[in-house]
């Protein structure tokens, strides 16, 4: 679950425009995130190779959060892409709910990661998530109604996804049907599932016989 007195969708349009002054982000770009330290497990090549296959067609703008220490290894490739115009990293934050906010999709194209609970956050924050199958994050999206999964290795995959949520009118949907869906994950709600789990699975105790020792 997620803390959504946190991680929630209020003042978006504020957070959008701190966010644009603080990067010195011009006009209104659909604006793209990904987070993460770890940039190779984490796919920010396949992120950026996503982008570049769908940018001519969308006016895009791709925000990078988080430290990975080895940023100057993608410069080449960003501009080989001809991204450099669009691409900004923004370093580690200790404020990510105000990225996730500002932000239209969180672009998460990682090769594994078991749970990675930005993609809840990201989501509870009202950014629709797309998210690769590499990554258990995957398994909370609603796939072409509150967000898409693709695998996390195919770069066309990626475009075709990023250019099905970037069409006209099609974030507002997605959005909606989100924040439906982010109900089911809420601190109360995660730990309601975990105890009838559990009730399932370990029967009750007869309290009318003793037990071993007594």
């Amino acid at each position: 679950g997620v803390a959504q007195a946190l991680f929630s969708p209020r003042e978006r349009p504020a957070a959008r425009a701190a966010i644009q002054r603080r990067h010195r982000i011009p006009g209104r770009p659909i604006l793209l995130l990904w987070v993460g330290n770890d940039f190779y497990r984490k796919g920010l090549d396949l992120a950026l190779g996503g982008i570049a296959g769908m940018r001519a067609r969308h006016q895009v703008h791709f925000l990078v959060l988080g430290n990975g220490g080895d940023r100057g290894a993608y410069e080449p490739m960003i501009s080989a892409l001809k991204l450099t115009a669009q691409v900004t990293y923004c370093g580690a934050h200790d404020d990510p709910q105000t990225y996730y906010r500002a932000a239209d999709i969180f672009l998460f194209p990682s090769r594994f990661d078991a749970f990675a609970n930005v993609c809840l956050e990201a989501a509870a924050c009202g950014c629709v998530p797309l998210v690769g199958d590499g990554a258990g994050g995957a398994e909370i999206v609603r796939h072409g109604r509150a967000g898409y999964t693709f695998p996390s290795y195919d770069l066309p995959a990626i475009s075709r996804s990023l250019d099905a949520l970037c069409g006209k009118g099609r974030l507002a949907g997605h959005r909606t049907a989100l924040a439906a869906e982010m109900k089911h994950y809420t601190l109360t709600a995660c730990a309601e599932q975990y105890l009838a789990v559990y009730r399932q699975v370990i029967p009750e105790r007869d309290t009318a016989r003793p037990l071993p020792g007594q």
